[in-house]
């Protein structure tokens, strides 16, 4: 694929729903950084620059059994998308919990 358009016309998304250019994170207010996503023609061959966590749990203020709960949702759907589990941070008396993962191109990110 040479744009996400095409990548979007390839699944299926109507002409209509697709914009130009690159697909991009962006703060409506325009006050925060933005992120921009290119496809590349080659594959990964170094480890990432840039490491991203996805936040799923509810942060702290919630249990750890109700954070584990959420963060293996996520993990298990994004499985089913994909992605690959590699290993899950938990440790007895510690108030962490965390899945890395890595996407379908070796990318490598964390859940918590």
């Amino acid at each position: 694929m040479d744009t996400w358009d095409d990548y979007w016309r390839d699944v299926g998304v109507p002409e209509d729903e697709l914009h130009i250019g690159a697909d991009i994170i962006a703060d409506s207010d325009a006050g925060g950084p933005r992120i921009q996503f290119f496809i590349v023609p080659e594959r990964k061959t170094i480890k990432n620059r840039l490491h991203i966590d996805i936040h799923a749990s509810g942060g702290r203020k919630v249990p750890i059994e109700t954070r584990r709960e959420r963060v293996d949702a996520e993990a298990n759907q994004l499985v089913v998308l994909g992605a690959t589990k590699l290993r899950v941070w938990s440790e007895k008396g510690i108030d962490h919990y965390a899945v890395a993962m890595r996407d379908p191109e070796g990318n490598e990110f964390d859940i918590n």
